[in-house]
């Protein structure tokens, strides 16, 4: 996990390592209540479209599944949630999910989930539990 200094913004970064496939996942908990305020993801090798999707204790918070499209590594310059932002508190499991590849071997899925305290939709702040 990764704390942005004195801006109430955390990046949590789970990674699906290894030759990915289909139903390959990877967990990491949320220590903190906050919103889940965008989405980056990277793949270090590979040329195929790969689909997935990112669980909150077992339920996709995306209504369209994310794809990083044939020959690139990155997903573009973020992924959101459509709507309103999911807001995460602290415990939950997020859960990152391949659930598509083209034909190949892509490897190493990266995803960096950067989570707010203030709601980036209605600015929103959730005070600290822990500080």
């Amino acid at each position: 996990m990764i704390r942005t200094k004195n801006l109430g913004t955390f990046i949590l970064q789970i990674n699906v390592d290894g030759t990915l496939t289909s139903g390959s996942t990877a967990s990491g908990m949320v220590p903190f209540d906050g919103f889940i305020s965008n989405i980056f993801a990277a793949v270090l090798t590979g040329t195929v479209t790969l689909t997935f999707d990112i669980l909150k204790n077992g339920t996709s918070i995306f209504t369209t599944l994310p794809t990083i499209g044939t020959g690139k590594t990155l997903s573009g310059t973020g992924i959101v949630t459509s709507g309103t932002p999911s807001q995460v508190l602290a415990g939950d499991i997020l859960t990152v999910d391949v659930t598509n590849i083209g034909a190949g071997a892509p490897k190493h899925l990266c995803t960096l989930i950067t989570i707010s305290k203030v709601n980036p939709s209605a600015m929103t702040y959730l005070a600290d539990h822990n500080e």
